[in-house]
Order: C-alpha cells, then structure tokens, then sequence
C-alpha cells in the first residue's frame, strides 16, 4: 500500500522523526510519505491516512486530512481535551499509548480504540557507536570524562512556557535544583538535544543549565545536529538517561537504559501511569527528589519485538 503519515515531521525533532523509522520496521512492505502538508494532488493518491504520533489530533489537523479519500486512522497519539472535537469522528480507529487517553475517547463516546504503546519503543541502539560517539564528543569538548555518564535532556519548551512570574520561576527552581545534584553527583553529564530548531531548540536549554554548573568541565553541551541513529546509539551506550521530553523516556525503555522522567504534560504522566512507572512532577520539582530518582531508579526490561508484533497483528488496515 501506499501511505500518508501526517505529523509534526520535517522539523529537526527526533522524537516526531523517529516514527519514520519506526513504522518502516514494522511494516517495510509498505511505502509511507510523511508530511505536515496535505497538497490537493496528495488527496487520491493515497490507500491509507495515518495521523500520528504524538500530540497530533487537533481540529486544524482534523480538516486537513478529512480531504483524503482514504481510510483514515491513528496510530501512537495521546489524547487531551483539545483532541476531543466533532472531527474526529472521521478517523476509523485510533489506537492510543496511555490509558488516560485511552478513558478520553471512551468518556467522549468514541468507541474504535485500542491502548498499545508508542510504536518507536521498538528503535534499537548500536552501543559499541555509541561509545565511540561519547568518547569522540568529550575529546572534542576537551572535557573530563567520569566513569559513569548521564544523559541528560532539558527540554526547551520549558522555556517557552515561562511567559509568567510563576512559570519562570519554576523554570528556575528546577534549574538551580539540577544544577545542585549535578555538581554533587559522580559521574559526568552529557546534554542531548532532541529538538534543534527555535523556537524549540534545546541546545538553548541545555546549554543555559550546564552553563551554570560549578564542576562543568566533566559535563558535555552536544551542539551539533546528530542523526535519529546517532542519538539512539549515544542513548544506547549510557548509564543513566534523564529527560524532560516523551521520547527521551520511549528510547530509554526501549534500549533498558535506567530512565529518569520530568514530567510537565499529559503525555508523559499519562504513559509513566500506564506502566507504573514513577515520575518527576515538574511543577513540584525539588533538588531531594532528583537525586533519590538518581540513586534509586531501575532499569525496566522491554520486550520491543512482543510490541513490533502486536503492531503487526492488531492493526488490521495494515495487514
């Protein structure tokens, strides 16, 4: 079949870039075009319309692929109250990653639903590149290299967010917070970006934290922009991962890398609940609860194939 996959694709965010990688795994038999533009030519030219993943289903997003001809779905959504209009009665299916998205639909009244999770927990990472890339990235920076290294993402929508007192204070609390069990802590800090383009660049965020450290020399901003494959191998090779983006969490699962998560919206909180798996609260973020998640998280053992397999056999439109 061929494929429209509609989404955020296109804008140097590997977490929206990853499902272009993931869904080829999964069903390589197939040829997906991903856009966040639906052209007139595009509209017959289609078997089937994928929306997703992510925080995609809008009303505006809605229209614009009601024009396909095709069957429609979505695969690897969260759904908030914003998702949750009249047009989405157009999609046939949607199969959701968390189960407070799950009891949206249900609650709304939409009933062709499925709960499976994100389908990009199946990307894999090379470890040996990823060590390589690790080692290559501290000469370069001609930083000191601890034993242990934490990947650490600040996302910078947290940034964006501080459009009041409040909010900018809390982006700071949680800064300084960081910055004081970065300092205390053995190991060396590595900032990955998953977004690099403004105004959601978090290079800028990254840099702002680490910036601010007394003990920075055992620390790593990655300013370049990495592959999708890259970040996976980096993420691969790495004892702890911290992250205050989805995919951050999705690629630790993924790889059984020990996975700290900073919580600041739906999607998150909403996938940590579906798997019990606990959590920062970003709005009550505190240097104490940083370090305790540190010291004290597990890794969590993933089957990637059981889930490329139940991608396999549960969406039929895809068979």
């Amino acid at each position: 079949m061929k494929i429209f996959v509609y989404g955020w694709y296109g804008h140097e965010n590997i977490g929206d870039e990853s499902y272009k990688l993931s869904f080829k795994e999964t069903w390589s038999q197939h040829e997906f075009i991903f856009s966040d533009n639906v052209k007139e030519e595009d509209i017959n030219k289609f078997d089937l319309c994928i929306i997703g993943g992510g925080d995609v289903i809008r009303e505006n997003s809605l229209k614009h692929i009601s024009r396909f001809k095709c069957p429609k779905i979505s695969i690897s959504v969260t759904i908030t109250a914003l998702s949750l209009v009249p047009e989405i009665s157009i999609l046939d299916y949607i199969y959701v990653r968390d189960i407070i998205s799950y009891n949206n639909l249900l609650n709304y009244g939409y009933k062709n639903v499925m709960l499976i999770p994100d389908l990009s927990i199946i990307l894999k990472g090379n470890k040996e590149n990823g060590l390589n890339l690790i080692n290559k990235i501290f000469e370069k920076n001609k930083s000191e290299k601890y034993k242990k290294v934490y990947i650490i993402n600040i996302n910078s929508h947290l940034i964006g967010k501080s459009d009041t007192s409040k909010q900018t204070n809390m982006f700071y609390k949680m800064l300084y917070d960081i910055v004081e069990v970065i300092d205390r802590t053995n190991a060396s800090f590595l900032f990955l970006p998953f977004g690099t383009s403004l105004p959601w660049d978090d290079r800028v965020s990254n840099a702002l934290v680490n910036s601010f450290t007394k003990f920075h020399k055992k620390n790593c901003v990655i300013y370049d922009k990495l592959s999708l494959q890259d970040n996976l191998d980096i993420i691969s090779a790495s004892d702890l991962i911290i992250t205050s983006r989805f995919h951050g969490l999705i690629f630790g699962l993924g790889n059984n890398i020990p996975t700290v998560t900073i919580s600041f919206h739906d999607k998150m909180k909403g996938f940590c609940d579906t798997i019990n798996k606990k959590y920062i609260d970003y709005w009550n973020f505190s240097s104490f609860d940083f370090e305790k998640y540190i010291n004290n998280v597990e890794t969590e053992n993933v089957d990637t194939n059981k889930i490329k397999n139940e991608y396999r056999e549960k969406i039929h439109f895809l068979q």
